[in-house]
């Protein structure tokens, strides 16, 4: 049986996916108003560090993690440059922006810039090697700064050609660059596509394993509206000592709150 205490101390929001039914900006007192002390999000460059920064402190709530900055985003033709060779220096400028933002919002984690959708001009291996000197060069200045990168495959049927896909191909760039700075996060949603066998997979990685995030398959919903059994799930991510936190990365299939339900409302369903 699920242990509601766990999963309700472990999970947060995240604002990019959840409370729709809001502004951007008002998705940090919805999720506050939840009783929420704890968010994500991906990207918010666009809002500006002082407003971000203020929507933090007004609702007394801590960031988690955040995406470092990626660049343009195109489905199927651009996600990322981290792993494009000659784009060295654009990346850098990613790494020193997404390091501003982590100390100014006092975030100890992010996910590390988008590897590349590999160009028909180049091969995988020529552009995993230039991700891998890219994050080995960040994770250098993510330990100055205490701050731990994160690593993610994105499944390639809503990304193809994109050129992380499978939690063994992240494994091996975390152990090339060699860094106590950089580790794996394990999404659900993405590794179901791709994979599937979520414990195993889970199992195996889980020493390097530094965050979770989570939606359900088919259409990235919540945690019960789809194939995984998440509590499940969660069963296993506590047997295995999991500290870290999970953070929904999910469309809710209704309103936000009452969606919320199992989690809000954790001591009198752990009763049932």
């Amino acid at each position: 049986m699920m242990n509601v205490s766990y999963i309700r101390n472990c999970f947060c929001p995240n604002l990019h996916f959840m409370y729709p039914e809001y502004s951007f900006i008002d998705r940090f007192s919805a999720a506050a108003n939840d009783g929420f002390s704890n968010i994500e999000f991906c990207f918010a460059y666009d809002r500006g560090l002082d407003a971000i920064s203020k929507a933090l402190e007004d609702n007394k709530l801590s960031l988690i993690s955040f995406n470092f900055p990626s660049g343009e985003l195109f489905p199927g033709k651009i996600r990322g440059l981290a792993g494009l060779p000659g784009s060295e220096h654009l990346f850098d400028e990613q790494i020193a922006q997404g390091l501003q933002w982590a100390k100014a919002l006092d975030c100890g984690q992010a996910i590390a810039p988008l590897a590349c959708i590999v160009p028909d001009s180049l091969d995988a291996e020529r552009c995993l090697e230039s991700y891998i000197k890219n994050i080995s060069r960040a994770a250098r200045s993510a330990e100055l700064e205490n701050v731990t990168l994160l690593i993610e495959p994105n499944n390639n049927i809503e990304h193809p050609g994109y050129l992380l896909n499978f939690i063994d191909q992240c494994r091996y760039v975390v152990e090339k660059v060699n860094s106590p700075n950089v580790g794996l996060l394990f999404d659900t949603y993405h590794t179901q596509i791709m994979e599937g066998d979520l414990t195993t997979n889970f199992v195996r990685h889980h020493q390097y394993i530094r965050h979770i995030q989570i939606g359900n398959v088919p259409g990235r919903h919540d945690t019960n509206c789809g194939e995984i059994n998440h509590d499940y799930l969660f069963k296993k991510f506590e047997d295995y000592n999991y500290l870290g936190w999970i953070a929904g990365e999910y469309y809710p299939v209704g309103d936000t709150s009452a969606g919320l339900d199992w989690l809000v409302n954790s001591d009198e369903n752990s009763q049932k």
